[in-house]
């Protein structure tokens, strides 16, 4: 899904590379992979690995990649999984109408509102190029 890979990308501060590949192909089931240069790296048996965030040294950057991970976890767990509430779009609804995330996720709400997603959610259609959003009603 296009959407959500600039979501990521934008979220993450890093393309896909090879420390850090993006498999378009993966299912959900392939959970027992051998490749461990992906954005979520399960071949070990007891760790989940997420690669896809950039090294950084800036708490607020740390704090968001953490918030992020947190929250997408609670996100799944609270939704009923299908291919049409996978984009991005619903994961950011669920942060801004959840009653408990303003306080707990604060640095992920601040840059998702700085970033202008919390205004993507009043649109139909989005386009995400280079860090900035264009939308149309």
């Amino acid at each position: 899904m296009p959407y959500n890979k600039d979501f990521l990308t934008s979220l993450s501060g890093r393309d896909y590379n090879s420390y850090c590949r993006h498999n378009p192909n993966k299912k959900i089931t392939d959970y027992k992979s051998h490749e461990r240069f992906e954005q979520l790296n399960l071949t070990n048996n007891k760790t989940i690995e997420f690669r896809l965030f950039k090294g950084n040294i800036k708490r607020q950057s740390v704090f968001r990649y953490l918030e992020f991970v947190d929250s997408l976890s609670h996100f799944v767990k609270e939704i009923k999984l299908q291919t049409n509430n996978l984009k991005f779009w619903h994961f950011v609804k669920w942060v801004k109408d959840n009653p408990n995330t303003k306080k707990k996720y604060n640095n992920l709400n601040s840059w998702l509102e700085k970033k202008g997603f919390y205004k993507v959610l009043e649109n139909k259609v989005i386009f995400i190029k280079n860090d900035n959003i264009r939308v149309s009603k």
